[in-house]
């Protein structure tokens, strides 16, 4: 599916609230649950259904999960400080 739509999180943290609120709604057919993901084209979190492949990781996964949010963060921070220069 093309992402180029989808609502774009800054960090893995604000994605995974997202899914936990909608995926805690009683009216949510648990099939239908959603999961957060990088998306490298965009340099940010996307949110979408989960595949029967999808899997919390291991930890070296939640390792590099960690590592891609501060360098998205620094990536805001550098862009906002040369925004505010201007």
């Amino acid at each position: 599916m093309n992402c180029n739509k989808k609502e774009k999180y800054f960090s893995k943290h604000l994605a995974d609230e997202y899914c936990a609120a909608y995926n805690n709604d009683i009216l949510v057919n648990q099939a239908e649950s959603l999961c957060s993901y990088w998306c490298n084209r965009h340099r940010s979190w996307h949110i979408g259904h989960m595949n029967s492949s999808y899997s919390t990781g291991t930890r070296a996964d939640r390792n590099l999960t960690g590592l891609m949010d501060q360098i998205a963060q620094e990536q805001i921070q550098n862009t906002d400080e040369e925004n505010s220069l201007d």
